[in-house]
């Protein structure tokens, strides 16, 4: 809120009281330059009444009709400076225009009717009639000036003079007397709004003005009791009103139809961002299980390829072992093998000494050696010799024994194409490694083959 404070200087000790502060709103707009010295406020509700009289009614104007009135308000004198706020406003109603409100006007009576400014007058019936609402809706506020509602070639002296005609000038210096009273004039041909205020002498138009806001409810009541009371006819075509809420309804329905599209038109554009990612990401997919393909074909490509390798059955002493390329390995030997040999070169060792007389030092080494030898002897010998049973699986094991390792991408019918050149021995590893289902193998799973 931006103030202006007008104070009276006082001196200390005077009785005398200030006088009440001036307080003018934040939100104003000014309309031309206002005067050094001098600063006309009009309240915004004030203004809109004035500037809409003419406006409602505008065939009144041509059956003489002047729309007037006086102004309230206070006025504030600070520093050599005037501040006149107009805060209401009280109109003067004729015989003339209720007769055109009630529709009992008889236009042949009133004929070419009387001059413009003779309808414009300040009589003690119509100052009764303006106090008394003055009094009731804008208690405490003084007069300070009047308004007219008129074409400004009809009240002014001419276009170049702006000054107003003498009969409108004597209305003023007779009823609103005083340095600091103004009158508003609201051209209604022009659209145009201008103060008068009394210098040297005469009326002379002001070059701005400031309109301000407020809530000023007493100025709204006013202007709801003041509006004309209109009678209700039963047989009025009220085709106009059925237009009206026709074309409310369908802007109503154009709006909500504006909304819907707008929310499909966002649906629409998340869907396609939501497809253009999906489809991103299958590319990208795409390229990966092409990748992915190609290094599983060349790699069953290589294994194909790939002779198994044999291996020489006559030259082994112990079990047979087969080797071939990829991740099978022989298993380890058959311990028998090195403990034959043992007792081979054992057997051949007490042969020798058998058939020769010892010497006396070898008699004695062979004492020595008696106590280890026969237990070492007798147990590798038990040990080389096969029993019956070892003699049985020996006959059985007529393959060689193999291990493979599963990697990642084998299943039980590869390895087998891997391991024998085609699929027809699956169930035989699934037998020799006791499984019940082909399909559930691991990376790093040992698997025997036969």
């Amino acid at each position: 809120m931006i103030e202006i404070i007008c104070e009276n200087e006082s001196k200390a000790g005077d009785a005398q009281t200030a006088a009440p502060q001036c307080r003018i709103p934040k939100n104003i707009r000014q309309i031309g330059e206002p005067q050094p010295g001098r600063r006309i406020y009009i309240e915004d509700y004030v203004y809109t009444y004035l500037v809409s009289l003419a406006k409602d009614k505008p065939g009144y104007a041509a059956y003489g009709v002047r729309f007037y009135g006086i102004l309230l308000g206070e006025t504030h004198k600070s520093a050599g400076e005037t501040s006149i706020f107009v805060r209401s406003a009280v109109r003067v109603i004729t015989e003339r225009e209720k007769q055109l409100d009630e529709g009992t006007f008889d236009d042949k009576e009133y004929g070419d009717g009387p001059d413009s400014d003779d309808d414009v007058r300040f009589n003690p019936e119509i100052w009764k009639n303006l106090y008394d609402s003055a009094e009731k809706y804008f208690k405490g506020q003084e007069i300070i000036g009047w308004f007219l509602c008129d074409e400004q070639s009809r009240v002014v002296t001419d276009c170049e003079n702006p000054a107003l005609i003498p009969s409108l000038q004597k209305i003023h210096f007779d009823n609103f007397s005083g340095a600091a009273k103004v009158m508003f004039l609201v051209d209604t041909h022009e659209q145009e709004e201008y103060f008068y205020m009394v210098d040297k002498g005469r009326l002379e138009r002001q070059s701005g003005f400031i309109c301000f806001y407020e809530k000023n409810e007493s100025m709204q009541e006013y202007m709801l009791a003041s509006r004309p009371a209109r009678s209700v006819d039963e047989n009025v075509d009220d085709s106009v009103i059925t237009n009206f809420r026709s074309i409310i309804r369908e802007k109503k329905a154009d709006a909500v139809k504006h909304q819907n599209m707008s929310l499909m038109y966002g649906i629409f554009a998340f869907m396609i961002v939501v497809v253009t990612v999906i489809g991103i990401n299958m590319m990208n997919s795409y390229e990966k299980m092409q990748t992915l393909d190609a290094s599983m074909s060349r790699i069953a490509k290589e294994i194909a390829n790939m002779n198994v390798e044999g291996t020489d059955y006559d030259n082994l002493t112990g079990t047979p072992v087969t080797k071939i390329d990829g991740n099978v390995y022989p298993t380890t030997a058959v311990a028998n093998a090195p403990v034959t040999e043992s007792i081979a070169e054992t057997k051949a060792a007490v042969s020798g000494t058998a058939g020769r007389q010892p010497s006396q030092n070898e008699s004695q080494t062979s004492d020595r050696q008696a106590s280890v030898l026969p237990t070492d002897v007798s147990s590798q010998a038990s040990a080389a010799r096969p029993s019956a049973a070892d003699t049985t699986v020996s006959a059985s094991v007529s393959q060689p024994a193999r291990t493979y390792i599963v990697v990642q991408g084998d299943t039980l019918m590869s390895i087998c194409k891997t391991a024998y050149g085609d699929t027809q021995k699956y169930k035989d590893i699934m037998e020799i490694n006791r499984m019940d289902n082909p399909d559930k193998i691991f990376i790093g799973q040992e698997l025997l083959l036969p």
